[in-house]
């Protein structure tokens, strides 16, 4: 008898699975990935601050994306530009003893797409990410390790999400040529 209910407890697991799965795509939920960006726009280049962080996150996707880059901003089709960039960090929980417990990234980039006639074809944009780590008292040489990470992790979304808000505006640059 135990052996039964067991049995029917493991094709309800099931039944719900699939019904996750039929249902979820249908309410418009899909994983996120780098986003598909026309590969026929040409060259492009990102024009931001020497010290800008935001930049290698953005050439890895485009060359994820199979899209060529160049550091000559004459010949580029497609020009990103890095208006503003900026993190800052915040404490968010404090011990009794006022030391802090855990901090808050927050990471906030400002941009333009500009096409190779000079026009602003997507105006201008802000991002933002924020992520919360907990303070280990112990380990100093991990924490720095820990907030490299998290910096690099914000980065990443970042430049997902750029190119996710440029695509839409490319697309229309596709349909035009």
């Amino acid at each position: 008898m135990v052996q039964k209910i067991v049995n029917i407890w493991q094709y309800q697991y099931i039944w719900i699975l699939t019904c996750l799965v039929i249902i979820l795509p249908g309410c418009g939920f899909k994983l996120r990935s780098s986003p598909i960006i026309p590969h026929d726009l040409g060259l492009w280049y990102i024009k931001a601050a020497s010290d800008s962080h935001i930049v290698d996150a953005l050439n890895e996707l485009l060359r994820i994306n199979g899209i060529a880059r160049t550091q000559d901003p004459k010949i580029a089709n497609i020009t990103i530009h890095i208006l503003e960039e900026i993190y800052k960090t915040r404490v968010v929980t404090v011990n009794y003893q006022g030391k802090t417990i855990s901090t808050g990234i927050y990471y906030r980039v400002t941009f333009e797409g500009i096409s190779k006639d000079g026009k602003i074809f997507a105006k201008r944009q802000t991002v933002t990410a924020y992520r919360e780590y907990v303070d280990p008292e112990i380990e100093v040489l991990g924490k720095r390790e820990e907030v490299e990470l998290i910096r690099h992790s914000l980065e990443e979304d970042v430049a997902n999400r750029i190119l996710q808000r440029l695509r839409p505006h490319l697309l229309k640059l596709t349909k035009i040529k």
